[in-house]
């Protein structure tokens, strides 16, 4: 019996090994993610933005659809949103913010967090995932050093703090 008294699932020896299907790079359903356009001088890196409430899988296929980063808030508000990075060889990268800017208005510099994982391996339901869950933000500093692993996701997770006038302009 495990959390809240409810058994862990019975798992079918003869079913075999777990296969998994799909095709890399395949459009997501609704569209939610997609590559930055516009990101320039980054070599092999790819960036891409997903969800705030989503969780972003290390191994989650880069989307191919592209468009621009968009955030949206009311005056006074926080608004957080990812950006994923994904490099083919593992490296260190700098990573720094700046005020999102639009004409004569600006916001300040959004805060940012690296999005780190957590090893799932005791399933608290049916619905659990077992393996790298994202969860803890650790906070970085504009200018620091971010380390990427190779062929994997790495998500962040920054927050922007709106101030005296809306927000709505593509980045």
């Amino acid at each position: 019996v495990t959390h809240e008294g409810h058994p862990l699932p019975e798992l079918a020896a003869g079913l075999g090994a777990a296969t998994l299907s799909g095709t890399v790079g395949t459009p997501e359903a609704g569209g939610y993610y997609r590559q930055v356009s516009g990101a320039s001088n980054l070599g092999d890196l790819e960036v891409w933005t997903a969800p705030t409430v989503e969780k972003v899988l290390r191994t989650m296929a880069v989307p191919v659809a592209s468009g621009p980063l968009r955030i949206a808030a009311a005056r006074g508000e926080f608004e957080p949103f990812q950006i994923v990075l994904r490099a083919p060889s593992a490296r260190s990268v700098t990573v720094q913010t700046s005020a999102l800017v639009k004409g004569s208005d600006a916001v300040p510099a959004p805060t940012m967090h690296r999005v780190d994982y957590v090893t799932i391996s005791t399933a608290g339901d049916h619905y659990d995932r077992l393996g790298a869950w994202p969860d803890p933000l650790w906070p970085l500093d504009s200018g620091g050093s971010l380390s990427l692993p190779a062929g994997q996701n790495q998500p962040l997770w920054l927050t922007v703090h709106v101030g005296h006038f809306p927000m709505d302009m593509p980045l």
